[in-house]
């Protein structure tokens, strides 16, 4: 499907982040925070290759949120980040999506 450009999103993990190009990405979403500045560069560079623009979103914590700022301040990146506070209350909407997504995810590896 990424080669057919029909998904320009991409969840991603440190294994993926390594050694992939797909040139039509244009959403990154890092569901946990990344354990060093070198890996989370990696997870977001997926996204806006070669000049196209592009979003990276990384699920923060409560209890990752200052690791994950000072982390960026030390790399001289926290200005680039965007910070957007999200209850489980604007998330329940979500969860019959999630649902779905997770069982299409499940029969997208069965067939592999």
């Amino acid at each position: 499907k990424f080669k057919a450009q029909e998904i320009d999103l991409l969840v991603c993990s440190d294994l993926i982040s390594r050694g992939i190009d797909i040139s039509h990405v244009a959403h990154v979403v890092s569901y946990d925070v990344p354990v060093d500045m070198r890996k989370y560069v990696h997870r977001v560079g997926r996204t806006a290759r070669a000049g196209r623009a592009g979003d990276a979103w990384t699920l923060v914590e409560e209890q990752e949120a200052r690791y994950f700022k000072e982390m960026l301040k030390a790399a001289d990146h926290s200005a680039a980040v965007k910070r957007e506070r999200v209850s489980s209350k604007q998330l329940e909407g979500l969860i019959p999506h999630y649902e779905v997504a997770l069982k299409e995810l499940k029969k997208a590896y069965a067939r592999d």
